[in-house]
């Protein structure tokens, strides 16, 4: 694609060939003697465009054969006489207090107000494409009064100063800044993006579509009290989130951050993971698996008094549920068992439902007439078998004891906790980790990250960071505006307060001063 705003010297070493009504600048990238024929054979690679004589336009791929050239670029200042301010002006004071404006232009000098700008696109439009870019700034106040095309934009994101190095001292300075003074509970997850560009990155792995194709992995972790996001993570997709979770919390002890407490699910239950959190000082409260043997021990000790007692019944959540102390991997825990009636229902009748299905599929089997006992493996935990004499199946039977253990087992479902609380503590405050879903949700919706049209590491590094941003300014919109939102659940969420504040606007008299 060619950086249409962006003019460059045509260095010496390359080769111009014209095509049509254009002279087109090639890079000789190899060469190949052949001696049959006593010449050498090139192979180029087009970087751009002649202008004149001296000028090219270059391609996004200029950059690969001299990155030490600096391209001049130009900007587009045509504006409306009618600018849409209503956002603007929320994301400007977002900016200020929160000191994310700071902390760019500590950071990231050069494009501070570029990144601000773009935060404000993807916001506004919902859109993290970064497309027609030009077209949005003519009604609309830029940070930067600078704007760039589409394609500056792109080669932009490549540059230096979009550095690892830079994006971690962003992260560290906005975590400590946001680090509360009491305990801290962060909702931990990760999510899977699918990609067909030829990154690093980008790995097969198991993805939530359940194909294995190739992915790249990004984690958040998200205070709970407001949803604000405190740090992000992108890294290969064939890593499962369990083993990445070490690192993360290795990165929070990095930046400083003290009296945090982890709120994960299933997924991350481990022994490696319980003990690196504790051993770095940190608390958790996760979820584990009812079929884990400890949690089943607890459903045969405490699954009855549960299902009957009414002195452990937690109105607060409309479960029942009790807790103990164990000693789990040397260290001294919590296990909390609950127990939910309407889910044990739902389950009870889906399992019953699934054993009817069972039962449809073996009639078949029957009236085959050929199946031996090596076709019915899968049905053997809830049933028993009749063969005739050369070993057909004939008949069958439900084992209704088995089936009524599994039933009986429903409905349960357990927490684990480091600190000592109650069983409705604990719950209270897991239920609110689905904070972090509701982000991923969010940056895949509103902000539309569920895929990357990028097609280098560079590229997708720098615009993940940029849609880090724009995630904490939807989640301070959301918290400045929850109030509202809980009066009115229509037209107080944060795309319609979006949609109303583009309604606000200014228009330039007859003394170019603009006006409301």
């Amino acid at each position: 694609m060619l950086l249409n705003n962006v003019k460059v010297l045509r260095p010496l070493d390359t080769k111009i060939q014209a095509k049509g009504k254009y002279r087109y600048v090639y890079k000789v990238v190899a060469q190949k003697y052949i001696p049959e024929k006593k010449y050498t054979l090139d192979t180029r690679k087009v970087i751009g465009r002649m202008i004149d004589d001296e000028y090219m336009i270059p391609n996004e791929d200029f950059s690969t054969y001299y990155p030490d050239v600096t391209l001049e670029m130009e900007t587009i200042s045509e504006v409306s006489d009618t600018l849409k301010v209503g956002n603007y002006s929320v994301l400007n004071k977002i900016y200020e207090e929160s000191e994310i404006r700071a902390l760019l232009d500590s950071f990231f000098p050069t494009y501070s107000s570029l990144i601000q700008d773009l935060v404000y696109y993807m916001v506004v439009k919902e859109d993290s494409a970064i497309q027609h870019f030009p077209d949005f700034f003519y009604d609309h106040p830029s940070f930067g009064k600078k704007i760039y095309s589409d394609s500056a934009i792109s080669m932009i994101l490549k540059e230096e100063e979009f550095s690892h190095e830079n994006t971690e001292h962003f992260l560290k300075a906005w975590a400590n800044l946001n680090n509360d003074q009491g305990k801290v509970y962060l909702s931990y997850d990760s999510t899977n993006m699918t990609t067909e560009a030829d990154i690093e990155l980008a790995r097969r792995g198991h993805s939530k579509s359940g194909e294995n194709e190739p992915q790249v992995n990004i984690s958040y972790a998200v205070r709970q009290r407001d949803t604000l996001p405190l740090l992000y993570e992108i890294y290969d997709g064939s890593i499962i989130d369990n083993s990445e979770c070490v690192y993360a919390i290795d990165r929070m002890k990095e930046y400083g951050l003290t009296n945090i407490g982890f709120i994960m699910d299933r997924g991350y239950f481990s022994k490696k993971n319980m003990n690196h959190i504790l051993n770095h000082g940190y608390h958790f409260i996760l979820a584990i698996k009812e079929s884990t043997g400890l949690v089943k021990e607890f459903i045969q000790e405490a699954g009855l008094k549960l299902q009957m007692k009414n002195e452990y019944y937690l109105a607060e959540h409309q479960v029942y549920g009790t807790t103990k102390k164990i000693n789990l991997y040397d260290k001294e825990v919590y296990l909390h068992l609950y127990h939910d009636n309407i889910r044990a229902q739902q389950e009870r009748n889906a399992y019953l439902s699934e054993i009817a299905e069972a039962e449809k599929a073996l009639e078949k089997k029957i009236e085959k007439k050929t199946q031996r006992k090596e076709n019915l493996t899968a049905y053997g935990k809830k049933f028993s078998f009749k063969f005739d004499t050369n070993g057909y199946f004939v008949g069958y039977k439900r084992k209704e004891a088995a089936i009524e253990k599994v039933t009986r087992g429903l409905g349960f479902f357990a927490l684990i906790t480091s600190e000592q609380m109650e069983a409705s503590e604990a719950l209270r405050i897991y239920r609110d980790r689905d904070v972090v879903e509701k982000m991923f949700r969010s940056l895949k919706s509103y902000l539309d990250y569920d895929s990357f049209r990028v097609h280098s590491e560079e590229s997708l590094k720098a615009k993940t960071f940029i849609v880090f941003i724009a995630s904490i300014v939807r989640s301070k919109i959301q918290d400045k505006t929850k109030e509202l939102y809980k009066g009115d659940r229509k037209n107080y969420t944060v795309p319609a307060c979006i949609r109303e504040l583009e309604k606000v606007e200014v228009t330039k008299g007859s003394n170019q001063q603009y006006k409301r």
